[in-house]
């Protein structure tokens, strides 16, 4: 089993490798500045991106004036739409980004007639920007959300992140000089404990969810009182930690200087896994990138299909 063999890569069925390749500079969607101030929540595949922007829009929901994004991503159970008329009714005007909108139903005195609210052969919309689901839809929701609240700067420094990170984790590149594949191996039959940096807690929802859509393997998140969790998680069933391996997101800092300390005698590994850029957006989103990566080269090892599981296809039906 390697992850540097071309039949590896036989079991990646949407060729997603090449997908995650092509990400860095490839958003082309829209792009024109809308009137501030700005609100954003987000649902489904659309709430990761949410919080990304976290960066540049304080606030979720906008009041009297701005625009309001409602991120359409699905598993909202009707929250989308009950968002969209909230903030209507306070004033904002709303974007919505995502999917279309569900069927409406129309009634007559004489018929009854379905129709779509957004159909997607129609002319681009100044209220609607669509994202189909993606296995990498969060850099869609996110860059669009830098570009419309005009912080291009921000967008172009996060797709000069992604493109360096790409020349060190793509395919080509041989397992020796690839912290991706690395850290895949690092993770292959071992669980692993996601811990954050300061500036950086959205990192353990992001690692979870790549780990498992992309991956297929569960994760242990620890976002909040790291230092209190494994101080004393252990104590009762210290053989509970054999098959863990640590990963120290965004670098280390006092407080996980202090949780390796600890860490390195209940553990079998600690990782640190450092952010490649200083500013914060570009930060996060190139260490959501990298988690890609190691997502899907982690299935790989499993000798599974990195695509969205049966189950998963089947909740979205």
């Amino acid at each position: 089993m390697s992850l540097d063999s071309f039949e590896q890569y036989d079991l990646d069925s949407l060729n997603l490798a090449r997908a995650l390749e092509g990400l860095p500079h490839s958003y082309d969607g829209a792009t024109r500045a809308l009137p501030a101030p700005f609100g954003v929540i987000g649902f489904g595949e659309g709430a990761l991106a949410a919080e990304l922007s976290r960066v540049f829009i304080d606030e979720a929901a906008v009041s009297g004036s701005g625009t309001q994004f409602v991120l359409a991503g699905g598993f909202d159970f009707g929250a989308v739409d009950a968002a969209c008329v909230i903030a209507e009714a306070a004033g904002a005007k709303v974007f919505r980004m995502g999917l279309p909108r569900a069927s409406v139903v129309n009634i007559s005195d004489d018929e009854l007639s379905y129709s779509f609210e957004d159909n997607p052969d129609e002319e681009p919309r100044d209220d609607f920007f669509p994202v189909p689901h993606g296995s990498f839809s969060t850099y869609t929701y996110a860059q669009a959300l830098a570009y419309l609240t005009n912080h291009i700067d921000l967008a172009e420094a996060a797709d000069e992140t992604l493109a360096k990170l790409r020349e060190q984790c793509k395919t080509e590149i041989e397992t020796a000089q690839n912290p991706a594949k690395q850290l895949a191996w690092s993770l292959w039959t071992r669980t692993p404990l996601l811990i954050p940096s300061s500036g950086f807690a959205i990192q353990a929802w992001a690692w979870q969810l790549n780990l498992s859509k992309l991956g297929k393997s569960l994760s242990i998140p620890i976002a909040h009182n790291s230092l209190e969790i494994v101080a004393s998680g252990f104590e009762a069933r210290h053989e509970s930690g054999d098959a863990l391996v640590a990963l120290l997101l965004g670098g280390s800092d006092e407080g996980l200087d202090l949780a390796r300390e600890i860490l390195e005698t209940r553990v079998d590994e600690v990782i640190e896994v450092p952010a490649a850029a200083n500013e914060a957006y570009a930060a996060n989103l190139g260490l959501w990138y990298l988690s890609c990566w190691v997502g899907l080269y982690l299935a790989l090892l499993y000798k599974i299909d990195p695509r969205d599981s049966k189950p998963l296809e089947a909740l979205r039906k």
